[in-house]
């Protein structure tokens, strides 16, 4: 076994790392042969990939696709890791195979939470739990009351001067 390869004794051994990404919608489970077949994820009669090849299966709704990776953290080229048992195992939705439709939902689904967020009633609404919050403490109020009117922060400035109608 090379020397690089040596190293992957310092890593998880026999326990799985599984990463959930961001949005939710794709996860990761990396670790060894025996860790990923432990899960029972893995198809019984599947060839697993030599080298660095990949291979690719539907279960369902998922979409898996299982390559050998270097362990993070690992140094030393990647073909010195080519017959290391150490395992990238990817889950993601199979409907979204580009994965466009779900990030138009998620785009639409940021764009109401900031057009609801900009509206008067939840700018009320979170007005008022801040003076529920801070109401008692004079400088906070001072603050908030600053904010709430933009005309206190800079008298002289431009913005101020043409909001009020002023000419230059």
């Amino acid at each position: 076994m090379d020397k690089h390869a040596q190293r992957l004794d310092i890593f998880a051994g026999n326990e799985l790392i599984v990463r959930v990404h961001a949005r939710g919608s794709m996860a990761n489970y990396l670790g060894t042969r025996a860790a990923l077949e432990a899960e029972a994820v893995i198809p019984k009669d599947m060839e697993w990939p030599q080298g660095y090849a990949s291979r690719t299966w539907c279960a369902g709704a998922v979409r898996f696709r299982l390559a050998r990776t270097r362990p993070e953290g690992a140094k030393g080229p990647r073909k010195a890791f080519l017959d290391v048992d150490w395992w990238d195992l990817l889950m993601l939705p199979a409907v979204n195979e580009d994965g466009r439709a779900r990030a138009v939902e998620i785009a639409a689904a940021e764009l109401r939470l900031a057009q609801h967020r900009a509206s008067p009633l939840a700018r009320a609404a979170h007005r008022r739990m801040l003076e529920a919050r801070y109401g008692g403490d004079k400088a906070v109020s001072a603050f908030f009351s600053t904010i709430a009117n933009p005309s206190t922060c800079f008298p002289g400035s431009r913005m101020n001067q043409i909001a009020h109608g002023a000419r230059t």
